[in-house]
């Protein structure tokens, strides 16, 4: 079972699998572990879908046109490096309109929501180098009390501070992608505003709805989570969101406009793509797929389509790289029953079979992130043993993307 390298835009085929072979990427797809697949082993994946050129979303900016044209300022909110969504391919587009539109002043947020702010390669990689460069780019911190200011409480009591650069804009859009999300049900939408620019007492107050036990992944109407967000999304307010659906292979669609009147559509898509039925099994392979391995905040999307997948008393080799580590301390003091942070507190209870041993997980990840990775008991290995699916298993190339 080799690890190999790989090239994050390699054009591939849900993922170039063959019949006798699978590969498991990692690393936001650079590498990959290619794993032989024999009697016994059944490999579950996304449906694929044919792809289209990043230059579909010029139609969509064509119709931004009239909408923009005249303004003196745009904030053009866009999601983060923890996202797949090809910013800086996406952005020129959009710069030829809001130039032709007479746009006087654009500032590019990044929503980082409370997420950290990475080293400058992966805003390069995300913006590009000419954006970083040549353009006014705000990164949210939701710390920054001077940052965000009030902009009205939603129905569910959550008082909403917003980054002050796109409150203050005459026109705000968001540029996006939707996926499946354990808290919100799926993202894009008003996510790009809460939590993506919120303040940090705004997302804690909304994340803490987590603790409600019918809240997973593709769990939308009925959710207050995104309820609470839509709310906070038109206090901004904001006019204009681009959404993709996409999956490893590329852009599958793209959807634009009024969230409200979109979002649904694009659910149904992702929902085709990416439902699949759960089987147990005592034996699980799973990687995370695009982006989602990038630190331990996204890896734990994979741990939760695993949990349902695995047996009590079965093993997972989760395939997550990290590269930026774990970036979540408060989940460690909550493994250890020391500060709770409530959120962290409910993703333990109900991953609980996972942190302590009943499932047991080994977690294929760089040799610098495996004291964190014991602290919150799982085995960190740099390979994966050539017996692990000897006698059968299953195996989720894609594994935090999936909905079950």
């Amino acid at each position: 079972m080799e690890d190999k390298g790989g090239d994050k835009m390699e054009k591939r085929k849900n993922q170039n699998n063959r019949g006798d072979r699978v590969k498991v990427y990692y690393n936001s797809g650079r590498n990959f572990l290619e794993v032989p697949v024999h009697e016994g082993i059944e490999v579950i994946d996304y449906k694929p879908y044919p792809v289209k050129p990043v230059s579909v979303v010029e139609n969509a900016f064509k119709e931004l046109f009239p909408l923009v044209k005249g303004k003196n300022s745009v904030a053009v909110i866009v999601d983060d490096h923890t996202r797949p969504t090809p910013i800086k391919d996406i952005l020129p587009y959009l710069f030829n309109v809001l130039e032709v539109a007479r746009v006087k002043e654009r500032r590019i947020i990044v929503a980082f929501g409370t997420h950290n702010h990475p080293e400058e390669e992966y805003l390069v990689e995300k913006l590009g180098s000419d954006v970083i460069n040549n353009e006014i780019v705000i990164l949210h911190d939701a710390f920054d009390k001077k940052l965000n200011v009030y902009a009205g409480t939603t129905s569910l009591g959550n008082r909403v501070y917003l980054n002050k650069w796109a409150v203050n804009a005459d026109f705000k859009m968001g540029i996006g992608s939707v996926f499946s999300s354990e808290i919100a049900g799926f993202t894009g939408g008003p996510k790009i505003v809460l939590p993506g620019i919120a303040a940090d007492e705004t997302i804690e107050y909304n994340h803490a709805y987590f603790s409600h036990k019918d809240i997973k992944a593709g769990f939308y109407e009925g959710n207050p989570i995104p309820r609470d967000m839509a709310e906070a999304a038109r206090l901004l307010p904001i006019d204009w969101i681009l959404d993709l659906v996409m999956t490893p292979d590329g852009i599958i669609d793209i959807f634009y406009g009024d969230f409200e009147e979109f979002h649904p559509k694009a659910r149904a898509l992702v929902r085709e793509i990416y439902t699949v039925k759960v089987k147990k099994t005592r034996r699980l392979l799973i990687g995370c797929g695009m982006t989602e391995d990038v630190d331990f905040v996204q890896t734990v999307k994979a741990l939760f389509v695993a949990n349902e997948f695995c047996e009590l008393g079965g093993e997972i080799f989760l395939v997550a790289w990290c590269p930026l580590g774990l970036n979540w301390e408060e989940l460690v003091d909550t493994v250890h029953g020391g500060k709770v942070e409530e959120f962290a507190l409910a993703v333990y209870r109900r991953l609980k079979p996972l942190f302590t041993g009943d499932k047991r997980v080994y977690m294929f990840t760089k040799e610098e992130n495996f004291p964190w990775v014991k602290e919150i008991g799982f085995k960190p290995v740099s390979k994966l043993n050539s017996d692990f699916l000897s006698e059968g298993g299953i195996v989720l190339p894609n594994g935090a993307l999936l909905i079950v």
